[in-house]
């Protein structure tokens, strides 16, 4: 049912994964009982990650539409639950200049604008006292390294600014130290003004109380073994229930099971994306390194590192790695990563860890989300496919898929042309995990080339 490539830990979803955000939201309150028993509803949701409950939510509370809610695991267990808490510019793995030369720059622009009405959504959406997600930082910075850094930053910066009117802003490594933001490292960046982190878990099981307030029904720990057709009703068959409903929707993203998924399992790419969370670090420690802003950062490597300052004083670092999953390859991932992070943090190097663990993104062909109708099934939607970017644009996106279904033509998110084509097709789909093998390698090959000290082997 899943791919046969990763581990089958990956999909054990009767447990949490141990994660720092598990350890500081886990409410048993918050639990989705099992579905028993026959049910009716006009609208079943796939999958309580982001997108579905963002779509729940619609559904239930704006248009009143009878919604159920089904997934394998509890709410937010997947990406939406263990993720990095970056709220900010998603949906994609193109830069800005390769959107324009592939859809021009109309397209780019409007692009460009939903990836900050996503933003905004989410930030809305924490204006429910029931969505506590412990928002901080404002903007994202984008780091890089080189002599050429800030000349660099300087010329992306103004371009954006000119093409896209995204207020963007350089900087320099002295201009970093001022905001808090210093590595030997880092010679400068680019701040994008929209976005903040958040608590992805508490957003997840925040998402689950506002939905099952506005009426939908969210079940945990009922995977669907079964979707077929009986005229214009669908029927999902779980272990030990069954749902009847009259349109449905896929959201399940990076665990997009075979045979109920099709036909778009074999065209997505489940990516592994991996976290590493310090021990709390006291004020001397923070001084010392110079890192005291609690902003969203990333650096600009195709592989990229992704790191945060959370509020109780630890550190965030995460990055890409791992084909399978399988522990010997998650202990080498989890070393290198740890490598990485002490030489790009010299002044905590004898820092310790207390949390590691994984998950999985979503990657297609084309690089970019996809939400529309299903083919080869009537009266069903998907949304997939955000490329490590979910926290705000499968959100959006699942506000949008709530108009969508229930055939709103005035939506207040409206969604781009190539977004709305059907997801590419993957040539010979058995070999995703040797693409994703020579991409690692060929990035790493490249970084070194460039003299870049860090890079994935």
């Amino acid at each position: 049912m899943y791919p046969s490539w990763l581990t089958k830990q990956a999909f054990d979803f009767h447990t949490q994964a141990d994660s720092w955000w598990a350890a500081s939201a886990n409410n048993p309150e918050l639990l989705a009982p099992r579905l028993e028993g026959d049910h009716r509803a006009e609208v079943a949701i796939i999958g309580a990650g982001y997108t579905g409950l963002n779509a729940a939510l619609g559904l239930a509370g704006r248009h009143s539409m009878d919604t159920i809610v089904l997934d394998a695991g509890q709410p937010g267990w997947g990406a939406s639950g263990r993720n990095g808490g970056f709220c900010s510019p998603g949906g994609a793995k193109l830069e800005y200049p390769e959107m324009v030369g592939r859809w021009g720059l109309e397209t780019t622009r409007q692009f460009s604008q939903i990836q900050q009405q996503a933003i905004e959504y989410v930030g809305g959406l924490g204006d429910n006292p029931g969505i506590d997600y412990e928002r901080t930082g404002t903007g994202e910075y984008i780091v890089s390294s080189g002599p050429d850094a800030h000349r660099d930053a300087l010329a992306e910066a103004q371009w954006m600014n000119r093409s896209l009117g995204l207020a963007a802003t350089a900087l320099s490594q002295p201009e970093l130290k001022e905001r808090g933001l210093f590595s030997p490292l880092f010679t400068g960046a680019v701040h994008m003004p929209h976005g903040f982190g958040l608590h992805p878990l508490k957003y997840s099981q925040g998402l689950a109380r506002a939905a099952s307030e506005a009426g939908a029904r969210i079940f945990g720990h009922s995977m669907v073994i079964n979707w077929r057709q009986e005229g214009k009703e669908h029927v999902l068959e779980t272990a030990a229930g069954r749902v009847r409903a009259q349109r449905v929707l896929l959201a399940t993203n990076g665990y997009t099971p075979a045979g109920v998924g099709d036909p778009m399992a074999s065209r997505i790419l489940p990516v592994f994306s991996n976290i590493l969370i310090t021990r709390k670090l006291t004020r001397q420690e923070l001084q010392g390194q110079g890192w005291l802003a609690p902003e969203l950062v990333s650096d600009d490597r195709a592989l990229l590192h992704y790191f945060r300052l959370l509020p109780d004083g630890r550190f965030l670092f995460g990055g890409r790695g791992g084909i399978g999953g399988e522990r010997a390859e998650e202990s080498a991932v989890r070393q290198r990563l740890e490598a990485e992070f002490r030489t790009l943090f010299p002044a905590w190097r004898e820092v310790s860890f207390d949390y590691f663990w994984s998950g999985l993104v979503c990657m297609c062909r084309d690089l970019v989300f996809h939400v529309g109708r299903l083919p080869g099934r009537s009266s069903s939607w998907y949304g997939l496919a955000f490329h490590g970017g979910g926290v705000s644009m499968a959100s959006w996106s699942g506000a949008a898929l709530a108009d969508m279904i229930v055939g709103c033509h005035d939506s207040r998110y409206p969604i781009p042309g190539p977004m709305l084509k059907p997801l590419p097709w993957m040539p010979l789909p058995a070999l995703r995990p040797l693409y994703l093998r020579g991409a690692y390698t060929w990035y790493g090959l490249r970084e070194r080339l460039q003299g870049n000290r860090l890079v994935t082997n």
